[in-house]
């Protein structure tokens, strides 16, 4: 079971340069973003094999830097986004967490081509819906209608449909994203 951190300790990653643990699964932690993180994304975000199905070709030193500013921006202003993710060393093996989708939730995950094909999705796919249950956005001031979670994957990405499969997501359809079929899933409650 991983360990969940309230979302009252994530405000903190731009006002200090500790690195803050988000949650912890059986052999991962998934983390905050530091303002010097910009070479080890851009690592896992220029490597053409991990890059496949997230915008079809690796990117530049700028874009993931790019990437990284506005990762931060979320961090802060939402409490949420699509986190760094360390394994037991303090290596980063990918990143993962909460991006938007019309006005809910969407999960969101990319692991190093090095380190797939050992559950690594499925692991966290499971603890980040743990996390987004326990930490809730609503949108009345009543508490009623929180943020839904929906997670998505090009039709050819069948590892991926896997994992939001075995993770408790459930298939909703296929739609047109980002010009490619892509199947769709949301956590029904």
């Amino acid at each position: 079971m991983p360990t969940v951190c309230p979302i009252r300790s994530l405000h903190v990653q731009t006002r200090h340069v500790e690195r803050v643990v988000i949650l912890r699964t059986e052999r991962l932690a998934v983390t905050t973003w530091l303002p010097g993180d910009a070479d080890d994304l851009n690592l896992l975000h220029s490597d053409p094999v991990t890059m496949t199905y997230i915008g079809g070709r690796p990117e530049t030193r700028d874009e993931s830097s790019a990437r990284l500013a506005q990762y931060l921006v979320d961090q802060d202003s939402r409490g949420w986004t699509k986190w760094r993710v360390e394994d037991a060393g303090g290596r980063m093996v990918g990143r993962a967490g909460f991006g938007t989708y019309l006005d809910d939730r969407e999960l969101g995950y990319t692991i190093d081509s090095r380190h797939c094909g050992q559950g690594l999705a499925t692991e966290l796919a499971v603890g980040l819906i743990a996390w987004h249950v326990t930490n809730p956005v609503v949108r009345s001031a009543d508490g009623a209608n929180p943020l839904r979670l929906w997670a998505y994957a090009d039709v050819d990405n069948i590892a991926s449909i896997r994992v939001m499969t075995k993770a408790g997501l459930h298939f909703v359809e296929v739609r047109q994203h980002a010009g490619r079929p892509y199947a769709f899933f949301i956590l029904e409650r």
